[in-house]
Formats: structure tokens, sequence, C-alpha cells
């Protein structure tokens, strides 16, 4: 797997992919689903399927005192990405320039110049740009002006709950509080 750290790294052979973003913490089994769709689309299409992550994430940037703990730490996230077969790991860095970033501007500058992205792949919860005020319709509108499709997945369903990270959390939470006397 091609690993690319930070916005500078990003070169024209970057550019054509299916790509995904979010955290990936814990490559959980939703993040897992989610990539095997991106690398199907990706062999569609003859091109690398990539993972586009922030370090730090924006909670951890935002509020670190109460962004909620990782699953796992940078390295294990890579070496998980890398066995699930992405083709490509991005990781850019959370910071002022990025959280005042309009989602128009994240568009243009990191999907289309950035990574010429041919088709993005999202969850059932994806935001993005300033404020998180982009939304799935925005990101779809855009990519019907700037030639990139979008393709909005449901979450998995496990036990008749969704699969997330926040899930796991707590699931690990209860599994590690000791019951009741």
């Amino acid at each position: 797997m091609e690993l690319v750290r930070g916005i500078h790294n990003l070169t024209d052979s970057h550019r054509g992919c299916v790509l995904t973003i979010g955290n990936y913490d814990g490559v959980h089994l939703g993040h897992q689903a989610m990539i095997d769709v991106v690398k199907r689309r990706a062999a569609d299409l003859g091109c690398p399927a990539a993972v586009l992550a922030f370090e730090p994430s924006s909670k951890e940037f935002l509020d670190p005192d109460n962004a909620p703990p990782r699953l796992t730490r940078w390295r294990e996230k890579f070496v998980h990405l890398d066995a699930a077969g992405v083709d490509r790991f991005v990781t850019l860095r959370f910071d002022e320039r990025m959280r005042e970033m309009t989602p128009r501007a994240f568009v243009k500058e990191l999907l289309v110049d950035g990574l010429g992205a041919r088709r993005v792949v999202v969850g059932p919860d994806f935001r993005y740009g300033r404020g998180a005020t982009g939304t799935v319709a925005s990101l779809r509108a855009a990519g019907r002006e700037l030639g990139f499709e979008v393709e909005q997945l449901d979450g998995i369903v496990c036990d008749g709950e969704r699969i997330s990270s926040t899930r796991v959390r707590a699931r690990c939470r209860r599994k590690r509080m000791p019951s009741p006397a």
C-alpha cells in the first residue's frame, strides 16, 4: 500500500482513484464493508482504491479534552488498511487551515485537484468542510459539476445496531466494567 502523508506530497501520480474519506478508527466491520465497495469500484474503473483520513482527527483537533479515545493507533490503522487491500492511504494533517476550508474548497483542492477522485464512497453520517456544513447532497452536486460520482452506503447492521466506532467504544466499555453485585 502506498502511503501519502501531507497535502504537500500529493503529486500528479496520485490523481485518479476511487476514494473514501473518514477516520477509519479501528477499521471495524463497517469500515471493511466500505473498503470492499471502494475496491470493487476501483477495479471496475481500473484505478487505485484510496482512503483519506486526517491526523489528528477533527474531533481531536477541535476539542482534544473531549475527543473520543482512539480504537487504534495510527500505525495499527495503517496495518489494518494495508491488510484490507487498500492501494493508497492518504493522511492529511487536520489543522487550522483544514478547519477553515469551505466545503467547496475541500472538494476542489483535495478531491479534484489533489486526488482526481473519479468516485467518492461515503457512509451514512458523512459531513465535510468548515463546521461540517458539507453534506452528501452538496458533494453530489459538486461531483456533477466537477466530474466525479458519489456513492453513499447505508451502515452495516449487526445485532440490530449500526456498526460504528462510537458503538465499538461503547461495547468495549461495557465489557470492561464489572457486573453489578
